[in-house]
């Protein structure tokens, strides 16, 4: 399951189309003054527009200059700038300018808005690198299918940003315009890769290494429940409901289907049951979920759910009305590897792998909260309107 989507709680922009925007953006004045929430357009106070000389202020220092190490790992002047640009540039695009960075912040009162935005960007390189060192301690590392996968990306990255007869040169010459340099580049990537290879090194590609335990866990927590059901269903496919003679009729197949069963006993019963929802369902995701659906709290229909509740393992219920029409459902054991859904035509996420993603985004925030931030004295205490003026 390489280089699907997975819960990141790295929550930062990996895309590059999420640069470009940064790229175009326009910066405003901002009088210092305003309360509410910002908006998007327009200069507050009919300010005329200003912008920031990030350029000349990334120039103060070589961008090989450490600025600070995050559980040892150390972190650039050019990566820790381009973060701390992208955090003031994406909160002035909406406030304007701020003239005075000493001010206290709107954000945080406690906060001047120095300290905002330098906190804003020690956060996001403490992210990747707590996420580097610790993902390399549990034996991850890049692999050829990674160098490959990083080749692509770059072919489609530079197709994307300067276009199908744009060159690595131009494509590199227009991530400097956004402060991001190659190595920058190389290293978001790289720990992406990582992300995705440490969660195998612990976990599994599907998440088969995480024990039966810990899925059980998952799912009590989350309420999973699992059940089979036949369909007789009182909409059409357009989703309009049937006139009252088709419900009447769809209803009275359901009560023949419910006394076939109640006739049958033990595994014949249950046998019985699959033939009869083979037979006359007409859920159109039975193809699908032939084995039955493993869902979570609150994802069925309310009535669907109580009554699955409501069931013992292997117990069917009776007639249930929903606004999908009358079900007959046999409720089943909710196991680790119970499809929950899929994540392409032959790809699916069982109930272990959601729990597998589930532990990983745990263990990856408690390395971020737990990453040591250590400040070279220079920068520690950084006067941004120093750095700009």
């Amino acid at each position: 399951m390489k280089y699907k989507v997975l819960a990141l709680l790295l929550a930062v922009i990996l895309a590059f189309g999420g640069l470009a925007g940064c790229a175009g953006t326009g910066v405003q004045n901002y009088d210092g003054g305003a309360s509410a929430a910002p908006e998007s357009s327009g200069t507050p106070d009919g300010g005329a527009e200003d912008t920031r000389d990030y350029a000349a202020a990334r120039a103060k220092y070589p961008l090989d200059t450490v600025v600070m190490t995050i559980n040892g790992s150390q972190v650039t002047w050019g990566e820790y700038f381009y973060w701390l640009y992208y955090s003031m540039s994406y909160i002035e695009q909406y406030v304007g300018t701020i003239p005075d960075l000493s001010a206290a912040s709107m954000f945080d009162e406690t906060q001047t808005y120095a300290q905002y935005f330098s906190v804003s960007a020690r956060d996001m390189v403490k992210q990747y690198h707590a996420l580097e060192v610790n993902a390399k301690a549990a034996g991850a590392s890049l692999t050829a299918e990674d160098e490959a996968y990083l080749q692509e990306l770059l072919a489609s990255d530079i197709t994307a940003c300067v276009g199908e007869e744009g060159t690595e040169e131009d494509f590199y010459a227009y991530l400097e315009g956004v402060y991001v340099s190659p190595e920058l580049y190389s290293y978001i990537n790289q720990v992406s890769c990582l992300y995705n290879d440490c969660f195998d090194k612990l976990y599994g590609g599907s998440g088969e290494l995480l024990s039966d335990e810990d899925a059980a866990a998952f799912a009590e927590a989350n309420g999973y429940m699992t059940a089979k059901h036949i369909l007789l269903s009182t909409v059409d496919t357009e989703g309009e409901a049937l006139s009252e003679e088709e419900k009447a009729a769809k209803l009275e197949t359901a009560k023949n289907i419910a006394a076939q069963l109640d006739a049958a006993e033990g595994d014949a019963r249950l046998a019985l049951f699959d033939e009869l929802m083979t037979d006359y369902s007409e859920d159109v995701g039975l193809p699908s979920y032939p084995e039955g659906y493993c869902f979570a709290k609150g994802k069925m229909d309310e009535a669907f759910e109580t009554a699955v509740a409501g069931l013992e393992d292997y117990e069917i219920s009776g007639i249930v009305e929903t606004q999908f029409g009358y079900h007959i459902i046999l409720r089943l054991p909710t196991e680790p590897d119970n499809l929950v859904e899929y994540y392409s035509e032959t790809e699916q996420y069982t109930l272990r792998y959601l729990a597998a993603v589930d532990a990983y985004d745990v263990l990856v925030g408690n390395w971020i909260t737990d990453a040591e931030a250590v400040w070279e004295p220079e920068f520690e205490n950084l006067d941004l309107n120093t750095l700009f003026a």
